[in-house]
Order: structure tokens, then sequence, then C-alpha cells
């Protein structure tokens, strides 16, 4: 049974239709509301006249306290028994009240919520970062570059056919195993490094909870223990510096357990703390030089033009921590925006600009 969505917050507090607020309906688990409306946010859209009421997703929409809405917020969890009813009532919404902009169309979101398409948004917008000839004193290309990391779906199989999987597509240790679901569900943010083939026997033989094939392996790249965490809400882009994995030397005999997995999602901070622990990581993240604020707001725009979505984040790694080569290495829908910083001033004036023609 999935998280209970559609616990009020602010019902009692909806306006009159007219005037210039903004009444937003929103579909959302217990816990997601729970961290995106602060005592702060609230207090601050009411001051902007922004109104949050609840949509149940088990019924139409049109019936429900607020309809019309002015923007409808939704993350319906796959788990949920009304997903499948939910995506075909919202998107049949957005079609018949154009002056609703949903946020966003499970359609669109659908693109990310498997990791083996996920980040096919990258290879079709890094022609943007092309060198175009352009190369340094040394005659090498010049400028920054982005890519997503080489995979593949493996597939069910003996440990050698696993094997033979892996070298096919020219991958070698270490590795990162990945859930090849990225729905919310409960298993889609499990992660394993793969140190060495004892590691990805384990993995083959679904000896990892949560990444039994078919799933996702990786090619590991080392990028200096951080990351940067880019934050797209409408047209505001906002990038943090988180600690990540450690650097790896290679394929190697592992003393710890060979490929025990960790939760690697937002949510997961404490169980991936362990894991940079465990892996031997150094706290050097602070050494990693961003790159340039026009290189993240010109890809992050141009992922959120190419996937359709209006608020989301990416992870992105710096190759060998101070190369110009860049990889996009997860994308999530909906992410904990009250981490991001002034997420209250740039969420509210988000939602006021929502106030137009759904597109």
């Amino acid at each position: 049974m999935g998280e209970r969505v559609g616990t009020t917050v602010d019902a009692a507090a909806a306006p009159s239709r007219g005037g210039e607020e903004v009444l937003v309906g929103y579909a959302l688990t217990e816990k997601k509301r729970r961290s995106l409306f602060s005592p702060e946010l609230l207090a601050h859209a009411r001051s902007q006249g922004v109104y949050f009421v609840p949509i149940d997703p088990r019924l139409p929409i049109e019936s429900q306290t607020g309809h019309p809405y002015d923007v409808i917020l939704q993350k319906v969890p796959a788990s949920s028994p009304h997903k499948r009813q939910w995506d075909e009532r919202v998107e049949k919404y957005a079609r018949e009240f154009t002056s609703c902009r949903v946020v966003d169309l499970p359609s669109a979101v659908q693109k990310i919520t498997q990791r083996d398409t996920m980040l096919d948004a990258v290879d079709q917008v890094k022609h943007a970062f092309d060198r175009g000839g352009a190369v340094n004193d040394e005659g090498e290309p010049s400028g920054p570059s982005v890519r997503a990391p080489r995979q593949i779906v493996c597939a069910p199989g003996t440990a050698e056919e696993v094997r033979r999987q892996v070298d096919a597509a020219g991958l070698q240790l270490p590795l990162l195993a990945k859930s090849i679901r990225a729905d919310g569900s409960s298993d889609s943010h499990r992660v394993a490094i793969i140190h060495d083939q004892d590691g990805l026997v384990t993995v083959a033989s679904g000896g990892v909870p949560g990444l039994a094939p078919p799933c996702v392996m990786q090619e590991y790249v080392n990028h200096g223990g951080c990351l940067f965490k880019v934050y797209v809400v409408g047209d505001v882009v906002t990038s943090t510096i988180r600690r990540s994995l450690p650097d790896l030397r290679g394929a190697k005999k592992s003393s710890r357990r060979r490929a025990k997995a960790f939760d690697g999602g937002e949510d997961g901070s404490s169980e991936s703390n362990r894991a940079i622990r465990e892996n031997g990581s150094r706290d050097n993240g602070a050494l990693i030089q961003p790159p340039d604020e026009g290189f993240i707001k010109t890809l992050a725009l141009g992922l959120r033009d190419n996937l359709k979505l209006q608020m989301f984040n990416f992870d992105m790694i710096r190759a060998g921590g101070d190369s110009d080569e860049y990889l996009v290495v997860d994308i999530n829908y909906f992410p904990g925006i009250a981490k991001m910083p002034g997420y209250s001033d740039t969420f509210c004036d988000f939602l006021r600009r929502g106030k137009v023609t759904n597109q």
C-alpha cells in the first residue's frame, strides 16, 4: 500500500476566486507534503497570494474543492493503486483546462522513471557544448563538454553470461550497479559499487537486495569525491556542491562485502555517507572547482526543454575532479527543493508565473 496523498495543508485559507490569488492543487505523498510545505513556505506563500489545497487522486479532479486550479502539483507514487487512473485524469484535465499548469505531466515524467532512458536527454543536448574546433596551447580540445556515463541494462543470466554482457559493452571494473527503476518505488535508489569479479557474481546471482538483474551496470568515473546537484524550477537554475563517492583505483579484491547496496537517493544521505566511509573516501569535495555558471544554466535549460519538465534536479560530476569533461549521472523529478537555497522565494515566484497557459 502506498503512502497516503492529499492531506490538507491550507484548504481553510483558500481564497474566493478572482483577483491575483493563485490556487494550487496538489496530489502528493504525505512525505513529500511534509518536506515541501514548511511553515515558512506557507506563510510566505500567503503573503504572495498563493494558496494550496489537496486533490484526492481517487476522485475526478473537476469535482474537488478549488477547481478550476491555476496550478496542479503532482507526484503520485508508482506504488499507488490509483496511479494509472490519476495519470489519465490529470493529462485529460490539462488538455481541457488549458489555463492550468500541471507540474509536471505524467507523460513527460515517464521519460526519467527508467534508467535505461533517463539520460537520453543528455545525449540530445550535449551538442550545445561541441568545442567547435577550439584548442588550447598544446593543441588539445578546449572548453567544457558533457556526456552521460556509459552503461548497459544487464539482463538476467548466469554469472558468466553477465560477465560477457559487461565485456561486450567495453565496461571495466569498478562499476556501479543501479536499479533500472527510478520511479520512487522502494528499491529505485539502490546503488552498489562493484569492485571485483566476485562483486559482479554477487549481483548477477541476485545476492544484492534490490539489484538483481535486470539492472543497470554503469561505468565508475572518478570525480574527486563531490558532485554538483543542480535544481531547475522553471527558469531558475541553482547549483550546490555535495559530498559524493570516493575515487577508486581500478579493479581490486575487496576486503569489504563485495557489492553492498546503499540508498543513493536524496533521502538516503546517511546510507550514502556510510558507503563513502566504507569505500575509503577522503573528504576532498571542497577542492573541486564548480563549472562556469553559464555552462550550468545552458545545460539545465537545455535538459528542461528537451524533457518538457518544469521542476527537477540532476547530479553532475567532473571527471577526474579537474577536467573539462562533465557527466550527468542522475535526473530526478520533483526533488526535495526545500534543500535548495532560497526555495520559498523561488517556488512562490514559480507558482505565480504558473498562472499562464499550460503548453
